[in-house]
């Protein structure tokens, strides 16, 4: 579950897509526009940071197995990597990611 989380939100904010307002929001609904809009912000810095943070081969393995949901075993295949460093590989990011995350919100 957590994946999947990681994943579309992941996803919104490598796209940075944004869905049309209407002109008068009531205060429960822009709040969650403002939450939503605040998690996408905080996740496109982390990718941001750690994209930077790691080399782009240990980036990419992450992107193919937890955004596009590919197996260790397909994306090893495809990169012609053993499948011990595709573990590690999004093992490495998650937790850079994490990391901050963590520094990020310290910070609000």
């Amino acid at each position: 579950r957590a994946w999947r989380q990681i994943n579309a939100a992941g996803a919104a904010a490598a796209n940075h897509s944004h869905a049309p307002t209407p002109d008068v929001l009531d205060a429960d609904t822009a709040s969650q526009l403002w939450e939503r809009e605040w998690e996408q912000r905080i996740l496109a810095e982390c990718f941001r940071r750690v994209r930077e943070e790691v080399e782009p081969q240990t980036f990419r393995v992450f992107e193919l197995v937890v955004l596009e949901e590919k197996s260790p075993a397909e994306v090893a295949a495809a990169l012609n990597l053993p499948a011990t460093v595709v573990y590690n590989s999004k093992h490495r990011v998650i937790e850079r990611l994490r990391r901050n995350r963590a520094a990020l919100e310290a910070i609000e």
